[in-house]
């Protein structure tokens, strides 16, 4: 059966994007056309592709077992393409990444400006997302590789430890009693604790690190973000479980102190995940040795 890549290459946007609205975005086409090219080929199939509930759309079963055949070519096909135009050296080309907030800003944002300023060529498109929102876009192929805390997903995914990261307790002058000496880790759970939300991979080492001591905690405010966090504690909420990281200047300006528990808390690591070991285009690659090779920089 002879069927035009493009309608295959339509279908897996559309499929991926969970809209004909969102694909034809991706692919900077009129959702008419996307529309077309979606009857076109459940046509030349004889099998309808998508389930429709007024504008609301997800896979048959049909599309769902095509969807997953086809996923991996698709994504070759556009390596090869990418890698053809990056031949001639690293003038020009594109890397995509996924990546959190936290992570991005007090560990990428250094990188990602000398990256650019050594190859102004190559542009860098960054998503930001949770850590499962990073995996459904390895998934789905909008974005070379993302950059989560360990662990992250199953067998499927290649993982590259990147760089170890030090979580605190912190907390303002309102909880002046936990400044100096140290305070026994489950006497926390008597305080307001302000925390990232339950599905956050940080959360659920966390929340795996205390129930192995017997620990349970009900915090005060769950957020997705540490910045917040931290503004939180500044306020006198509670304290908050943050990256020792992204409050150093808070620390430096005695807005905050770190509580020195007993035990401490253990280590996170960072990782670069992808599926497969061998990225999509030379710049993928050029930017993910660049990643693992550079050293962290202090942002007080």
């Amino acid at each position: 059966m002879d069927i035009d890549y493009e309608l295959y290459k339509i279908f897996h946007r559309v499929a991926g994007a969970g809209s004909f609205t969102k694909g034809a975005e991706e692919l900077h086409i009129t959702q008419s056309a996307v529309s077309q090219a979606i009857k076109n080929l459940e046509s030349r199939l004889g099998t309808p592709l998508f389930l429709r509930d007024g504008r609301r759309i997800r896979l048959s079963h049909e599309g769902e077992v095509l969807f997953r055949h086809i996923s991996q070519g698709i994504l070759n096909f556009s390596a090869g393409e990418r890698s053809l135009k990056e031949m001639a050296g690293f003038d020009s080309g594109e890397v995509r990444i996924g990546v959190g907030d936290t992570i991005c800003r007090y560990h990428l944002i250094p990188i990602f400006k000398s990256f650019a300023e050594e190859y102004p060529g190559i542009r860098i498109q960054v998503k930001n997302r949770t850590s499962s929102g990073i995996l459904s876009l390895l998934k789905n192929g909008s974005i070379d590789f993302g950059i989560v805390s360990l662990p992250a997903g199953s067998g499927q995914y290649t993982i590259q430890p990147f760089r170890r990261v030090r979580d605190v307790f912190v907390a303002s002058r309102r909880f002046e009693e936990l400044r100096g000496g140290r305070c026994r880790i489950e006497n926390l759970a008597e305080y307001p604790l302000l925390l990232l939300n339950g599905e956050s991979t940080t959360r659920k080492l966390l929340d795996h690190f205390l129930q192995s001591r017997g620990i349970k905690v009900v915090p005060a405010i769950e957020l997705e973000s540490m910045d917040l966090l931290e503004e939180f504690a500044k306020i006198g909420f509670g304290i908050a479980h943050v990256e020792e990281m992204s409050i150093q200047r808070a620390v430096s300006a005695g807005e905050l102190f770190i509580i020195n528990t007993e035990p401490a808390l253990p280590d996170r690591e960072l990782g670069i995940v992808s599926l497969g070991a061998s990225l999509p285009s030379g710049a993928a690659k050029l930017m993910r040795e660049y990643i693992l090779t550079r050293e962290p920089v202090t942002t007080i």
